[in-house]
């Protein structure tokens, strides 16, 4: 997924020019690549945000009126319980190192 920096410059330059709202918007999603990139952020998790980050918000708000406004219903069904365990054991084994880490740099 790596595009040589200077194909990447010119495709956004290129895509600027054109005047229409489509390319003002892949000007700015280039522009926004760019600084991420630059600041050490790794692309496909961000991509994967967009995409299905409303996604996600709609399907929450469709189970929300399906359950009445009542939030218990995601710990009292097993299926969305287990993804919720799952889920939270999968992000305390990704933090858990780096806040190790972290502790380690701080105190000496």
């Amino acid at each position: 997924m790596e595009v040589p920096r200077q194909q990447r410059q010119q495709r956004v330059l290129q895509c600027a020019c054109q005047g229409n709202t489509v390319s003002a918007l892949t000007a700015l999603f280039g522009v926004l690549g760019f600084v991420w990139t630059k600041l050490g952020f790794p692309a496909p998790p961000l991509l994967l945000g967009f995409v299905l980050g409303p996604m996600m918000e709609e399907h929450l708000r469709r189970a929300m009126l399906m359950a009445k406004g009542d939030p218990t219903v995601f710990v009292t069904r097993p299926i969305s319980l287990a993804f919720i365990v799952i889920t939270a054991i999968i992000v305390v084994v990704m933090v858990a190192p780096v806040m190790k880490k972290r502790r380690g740099e701080i105190t000496g």
